[in-house]
C-alpha cells in the first residue's frame, strides 16, 4: 500500500513503494504560471482541491496564505505589499489545502526565490481561547478541504482547524492584532461566523450623531467575542510570543516558467 505523509517546512512528499523503499518526491504543482498582474480592480483568491487562483496578489497576501499567518506575523521590504501578481497553479488530481500550501511555499520558493525564516517576537496579541464551560463544536470533514463560504447572513468556515481560525480573524484589519490558537482543541469544525457589526461600524464611523454607537469601531474585539461566543471561544489581549517569518531574500521579478 502506497504512504503518503507531508513533511511541514520542507515541502517533500514521502512515498513509500510496495517494497519499503522511501523515495522523496518534491510536493509541487504539476503546472503554474506567476505574472505581473495587470488588473487594476480587487484582488482576488480562489482554492479548489485541484489548485489556487490568484488575481492582482502582492507576495505578502500568497505569504499570508502559504504559511497561513496575518500581516502582523511577517517583515519584509515595503515591495511585498504592492507589486501584484497574477498566479494559476495546477495539481494532479485532488489535494488538501494544507497540501495546496506546501506547494505554494515550494512555488514561491521557485520563483521569487524566496528564503524566511522564523523569529519569535514579544507583541500584544489576541489568543484564541476557550471559554468557561468548554467548547460548543460541530465537527466538519475530517479530511475535507477547507473552506469559506460568504453569505449575506455571515460567513460559513468548513472543516477548519483552530488554527485557521485564528488565521481568518487575523486578516480583518479592524482587529488589529495577530489572532494565536491556545485552544488546545484539535480537529477540524464547521462554524457561521456573523461579523455585520463590523460592517455597520464601518458606516457609521463618520454619520453625524452618531455619538456612542461608534464604539462598534473602537472595540472590534468585542464584535469578534460575540461572534464566537456560540461556540464556547473568545479572545483575550495578551502579551504573547508570536513567530514571525523573517524575509531574508525575495526577488520582485519572478521567473514566469
Amino acid at each position: 500500500m502506497t504512504v503518503h505523509r507531508i513533511l511541514l517546512g520542507t515541502a517533500l512528499l514521502l512515498v513509500v513503494n510496495r517494497a519499503g523503499i522511501p523515495a522523496a518526491q518534491p510536493l509541487a504543482f504539476d503546472a503554474a504560471s506567476v505574472v505581473p498582474s495587470l488588473h487594476g480592480g480587487p484582488s482576488s483568491f480562489r482554492v479548489t482541491p485541484s489548485g489556487i487562483y490568484y488575481t492582482n496578489a502582492t507576495l505578502e497576501d500568497c505569504i499570508q496564505a502559504a504559511y497561513q499567518v496575518s500581516r502582523f506575523e511577517v517583515s519584509g521590504p515595503a515591495w511585498l505589499g504592492t507589486r501584484r501578481f497574477d498566479i494559476t497553479a495546477q495539481g494532479v488530481g485532488r489535494a488538501t489545502k494544507e497540501q495546496l500550501m506546501l506547494m505554494l511555499q515550494a512555488l514561491l520558493a521557485d520563483r521569487f526565490a524566496l528564503r524566511l525564516h522564523r523569529e519569535p517576537r514579544e507583541m500584544r496579541a489576541f489568543a484564541l481561547t476557550v471559554r468557561r464551560g468548554g467548547p460548543k463544536l460541530t465537527p466538519g470533514e475530517p479530511n475535507g478541504l477547507a473552506d469559506i463560504i460568504t453569505g449575506s447572513s455571515g460567513t460559513d468556515l468548513r472543516s477548519h482547524t483552530m488554527a485557521q481560525l485564528a488565521h481568518y480573524l487575523s486578516r480583518f484589519a479592524p482587529i488589529g492584532l495577530p489572532v494565536v490558537d491556545k485552544t488546545g482543541i484539535d480537529g477540524r469544525y464547521d462554524m457561521h461566523i456573523d461579523l455585520a457589526p463590523l460592517a455597520e461600524g464601518k458606516k457609521l464611523e463618520n454619520a453625524p450623531g452618531a455619538g456612542e454607537r461608534r464604539s462598534l469601531v473602537e472595540a472590534p474585539s468585542t464584535i469578534f467575542n460575540d461572534a464566537l461566543r456560540p461556540y464556547g471561544l473568545e479572545l483575550e489581549s495578551r502579551k504573547l510570543l508570536v513567530d514571525v517569518l523573517v524575509i531574508d531574500q525575495a526577488h520582485s521579478d519572478p521567473t514566469t516558467n
